[in-house]
């Protein structure tokens, strides 16, 4: 009965923060710190341990803006309101998917908005203290999405014959920021027949680049 009455002493305690943290800390992919990421709707939300296996995790909002129904690791100790989405006696690796964290959007969706909004808290396993955590604000917290094109390998007038065309598009935003969705066309004047892009298009997450080469005749 000591060890039972124990543990719920613990789980208490961690269910419930201190509040130190006044304004979360814009987060850095790969700095061991765990992430809160919230989508660019405003709304969805995931956790990114950053390297850590977590034991427990508070997150707060300040005006109350949760939905109540975020989806929680499974455990008997957690916490599901409009003002605490919290779960203790876990054992969390990588990325966990709250779905649905807040129920509308905060006005307007941007970094200072939510960074004042929320405290992020959380105990790694093995260790005792409650850590902060870090907010990023999927394809805010940096810039946005870029493209980037290098010049062409070949010359970009073919005046006979056939030749290739090259490119490189680069997502140049920071980590953090938004994947980049795009297509390739091809406009050609006079005589020039251009083949078909390849690939066609792709999807580039920060920091990625896809070569592309067009035939032309």
């Amino acid at each position: 009965m000591k060890n039972i009455l124990i543990i719920f002493a613990i789980a208490g305690l961690l269910m419930t923060s201190s509040k130190a943290q006044a304004v979360a800390i814009e987060g850095t992919p790969g700095d061991g710190i765990l992430d809160l990421i919230v989508d660019l709707d405003g709304v969805s939300g995931m956790i990114d341990t950053d390297g850590n296996t977590i034991d427990s995790f508070i997150l707060q909002s300040a005006s109350g803006g949760f939905s109540g129904a975020a989806l929680l690791p499974p455990t008997f100790f957690q916490i599901n309101t409009t003002d605490q989405a919290s779960a203790s006696f876990i054992d969390v690796t990588g990325i966990w998917d709250l779905g649905q964290l807040y129920g509308s959007a905060l006005n307007p969706i941007d970094f200072p908005t939510y960074a004042n909004d929320l405290i992020i808290q959380y105990t790694a396993v093995g260790g005792t203290m409650l850590l902060d955590g870090h907010l990023i604000l999927g394809g805010e917290a940096s810039e946005p999405a870029t493209i980037g094109l290098s010049l062409p390998v070949n010359d970009t007038v073919i005046r006979s014959g056939t030749g290739n065309l090259e490119m490189t598009v680069g997502n140049t935003a920071a980590g953090g920021s938004a994947d980049l969705d795009y297509s390739i066309g091809v406009t050609a004047g006079g005589t020039i027949t251009p083949g078909t892009p390849s690939p066609t298009g792709a999807v580039l997450g920060p920091g990625a680049t896809q070569a592309h080469t067009v035939t032309a005749a």
